[in-house]
């Protein structure tokens, strides 16, 4: 498996998470703003959470050991997971931006509907 193969298989299941969560808000939409606050901060924690165990998952898949040992260019040496956890990073943060981005949506409407005297309408 080389890397570009590795992210992207990466990238697809972390999106077929976020979209799970993503479901999972829509149809919590017409719940209160604080049901959908702890439910956005649980999420945040099982992105972090099941993206760092999707790299030993997609490696011991493929029969990759996870804690094998890896020179890099600066003649570091670390585990295969470590190095990938880096690799991977870049990834989470364009995922989750736009769960962050679709969430944040979710809950302005919440908001607005739990507090409609602080929402702002437009003119």
């Amino acid at each position: 498996m080389t890397e570009k193969e590795f992210l992207t298989v990466y990238t697809d299941r972390l999106i077929a998470f976020i979209n799970l969560y993503k479901n999972e808000l829509k149809n919590l939409s017409s719940e209160s703003s604080q049901i959908i606050i702890e439910r956005i901060d649980n999420h945040n924690s099982l992105i972090i959470e099941k993206g760092n165990l999707l790299i030993s998952d997609i490696l011991l898949r493929n029969n990759i050991n996870p804690d094998s040992s890896v020179i890099t260019s600066d003649l570091s040496d670390v585990t295969l997971s470590s190095l990938l956890a880096q690799k991977t990073f870049t990834v989470q943060i364009e995922v989750r931006g736009n769960y962050n981005g679709f969430s944040n949506s979710i809950l302005s409407e919440a908001l607005c509907r739990d507090f409609p005297e602080d929402c702002l309408e437009d003119l």
